[in-house]
């Protein structure tokens, strides 16, 4: 079993810190609020929130069990599409299951 030695992930963590100093105009990190995690993670915030109102689940019924349309709900909601931070993000669950 290979473990993570407590030296490595400072180093991973000293980089990590460095990458996001180096690409975001000199921001240190402080922890997940920073500007380049919201650029570049955060957008998942807004494709989970988005994606939750697509299945508009308070509208499902028993009857709808085998019509399909429960199906379609789910199939709107993995591929929706956001704009965060004015750029337009696409659910990678969408991705992912195309490359599956």
């Amino acid at each position: 079993m290979n473990l993570l030695r407590e030296s490595s992930l400072a180093e991973a963590f000293d980089l990590f810190k460095l990458y996001l100093h180096e690409r975001f105009g000199g921001a240190a990190f402080q922890n997940f609020e920073h500007h380049g995690i919201d650029l570049l993670e955060n957008y998942k915030k807004t494709v989970y929130r988005e994606a939750r109102a697509e299945l508009k689940t308070q509208f499902w019924k028993p009857e709808h069990i085998g019509t399909g349309s429960i199906q379609a709900d789910v199939v709107r909601a993995i591929a929706t599409e956001v704009v965060h931070n004015g750029r337009k993000q696409q659910n990678n669950l969408d991705r992912l299951a195309a490359e599956g």
